[in-house]
């Protein structure tokens, strides 16, 4: 985490998000569903829009 590198496990994240939005998904977030509060305020997470 902290040499700034992707994990495996959230290339196919990124890729169904960016597959959503070139599909009319207005915004997708990602984040940890422990911090939900935070991630529909948008304190945490990354957002992925056109």
């Amino acid at each position: 985490k902290s040499g700034g590198k992707l994990f495996s496990g959230i290339i196919p994240k990124i890729e169904n998000a960016l597959q959503a939005v070139e599909r009319g998904v207005e915004e997708v977030v990602i984040g940890n569903s422990e911090k939900l509060g935070d991630l529909i305020t948008g304190i945490s997470g990354t957002k992925i829009s056109k």
